[in-house]
C-alpha cells in the first residue's frame, strides 16, 4: 500500500494522479478544507500528525483545543505519541465511541 507524504497541495494532487493511494500524508502549512476536500474527492483519507504541538496541548489538558486544529479541515487518521489521550479525547467530545472507529462529522 502506498501512502505519499505531500508538501504542498501541488504534491497532493500529483501523488493522488501518480498512486491513486488509499492514504494522502500533508502537513499543517497547507491543511485547509480545500486541500482536504480534493483527497476526499479521490476516495482516499487525509493524514495529519499529533506529533510535538498537538501532543503537548493533550498532555496538558487542552485536548478540545488540539482536536479543533487536528479536526477542523477533515482529516481522518492522526499520527499521536499520546494514542490513550487522544482516543479518550475524540470519545469526550462525541467524534468516537468506545465501540465504534472515529465519527467524522
Amino acid at each position: 500500500m502506498i501512502m505519499p507524504r505531500a508538501y504542498s497541495i501541488g504534491q497532493v494532487d500529483s501523488a493522488i494522479m501518480m498512486f491513486d493511494p488509499p492514504v494522502v500524508h500533508i502537513d499543517f502549512s497547507f491543511y485547509n478544507s480545500e486541500c482536504v476536500q480534493l483527497i476526499k474527492n479521490s476516495y482516499a483519507r487525509t493524514w495529519i500528525n499529533a506529533l510535538g504541538e498537538y501532543d503537548k496541548e493533550l498532555k496538558a489538558g487542552k485536548s478540545k483545543q488540539a482536536l479543533k486544529k487536528l479536526l477542523g479541515n477533515g482529516a481522518s487518521i492522526i499520527q499521536t505519541d499520546e494514542p490513550e489521550l487522544l482516543l479518550k479525547a475524540l470519545e469526550k467530545y462525541g467524534y468516537r465511541s468506545k465501540s465504534q472507529s472515529l465519527v467524522i462529522k
